[in-house]
């Protein structure tokens, strides 16, 4: 992070199509790697994502997923963030697989957003707003695209919208003024830095 002068250790654990519950077990390879990364040294903060659609489909999992986790990232004296994923674009197939659990793209962020809240209360975590971010980065300006064709993944200008909300979550500072700006231009990144501030404040 040389343009905010902060100075940053960052290890993941990634695997794709892999749910909390299924890094949570520690007879699941990933799950392991999970743990060893937890017991390896001391952490300031540990981010846990889930499956964008797991809230979705089965939200006792991603809780039992988090709680499964919780003891140790307390134990590695860390800050639990709870990353809120975004709901996929309104042409996503998952309107139509999922049209008994949600009607449009507001509900089915607003689900998400419901669980992530009920979980971070259980478990005095911290919700990263990027989902929020998202949706009202759309509201405010629908020309900028922040998900790819295939309605899932992020785009360029997705990616940094949700960076700058992890920067205002764990700095509590607005990203507001980053000279950082990737491959968009310094117009755009002003407005996605803008929008990270409010869903972050």
């Amino acid at each position: 992070c040389q343009n905010t002068g902060k100075l940053v250790y960052v290890r993941q654990a990634v695997q794709g199509r892999h749910s909390l519950w299924q890094s949570s077990h520690i007879n699941n390879p990933l799950g392991r790697y999970v743990r060893q990364l937890l017991t390896s040294q001391k952490w300031d903060y540990v981010v846990l994502q889930e499956r964008h659609n797991m809230p979705i489909l089965k939200p006792a999992r991603t809780k039992a997923g988090v709680k499964a986790l919780e003891p140790y990232i307390r134990a590695a004296g860390a800050k639990m963030i709870l990353y809120q994923s975004w709901a996929p674009a309104k042409k996503h197939k998952e309107y139509r697989r999922f049209s008994d659990r949600v009607s449009n793209r507001a509900d089915y962020q607003l689900q998400i957003n419901n669980l992530f809240s009920e979980i971070a209360d259980e478990t005095n975590a911290e919700v990263a707003p990027v989902g929020t971010a998202f949706l009202q980065c759309q509201g405010a300006f629908p020309k900028i695209r922040l998900i790819r064709k295939a309605h899932s993944h992020p785009t360029w200008s997705g990616s940094y919208l949700a960076a700058c909300v992890m920067y205002a979550t764990i700095f509590e500072k607005s990203p507001e003024g980053i000279s950082y700006y990737g491959k968009l231009s310094a117009k755009k990144a002003a407005k996605l830095q803008k929008m990270a501030a409010l869903a972050a404040f």
